[in-house]
């Protein structure tokens, strides 16, 4: 039995022309026409009846942006974002949150063990506990504000 090319075209035709298709202008139909026999030599009969039924593309012109804007009318501008506040921790807290670490607590965010940051804690260094406040607060803040997708204001408040 000799395969057809003609005869399973004139069949993808009629089973086409069953179902409600967009009718191609006659510009595109050589086109359509060319891109379904190409599926069909491949044995894509699928991609031929999908070409076939495809809607065509809508002309570049005015008529087609005033259909657009009609369909997707322009709406309002979103309201912008609330400011947010960042949370502040003093240096009681974070001294009291350093202290409630075992011994044995693996590293943090930047490999530093707690227990090495509560033994620079113990030295009595006058400005590490400042220091480890603020950069708590800093990154407190920026961590925050990154994750709920708002603009930060950092409210803490400078000792005199």
């Amino acid at each position: 039995m000799e395969f057809s090319h003609h005869g399973l075209w004139n069949e993808t035709k009629e089973r086409s022309a069953k179902r409600p298709a967009h009718k191609p202008t006659a510009c595109r139909k050589k086109d359509v026409e060319v891109s379904a026999l190409a599926a069909l030599r491949i044995g894509d009969v699928k991609k031929a009846l999908q070409v076939l039924n495809a809607a065509p593309f809508a002309p570049k012109d005015e008529s087609t942006l005033i259909a657009l804007r009609k369909l997707h009318p322009e709406g309002k501008s979103p309201s912008p974002t609330p400011l947010f506040r960042a949370p502040v921790f003093t240096d009681e807290l974070v001294k009291t949150a350093l202290c409630s670490f075992g011994a044995g607590s693996a590293a943090g965010l930047f490999g530093y063990k707690p227990f090495l940051l509560q033994q620079c804690l113990r030295a009595e260094s006058f400005s590490f506990l400042k220091a480890l406040s603020a950069a708590v607060n800093h990154i407190g803040g920026s961590v925050l504000a990154t994750l709920s997708g708002r603009r930060s204001v950092n409210c803490a408040r400078k000792a005199p």
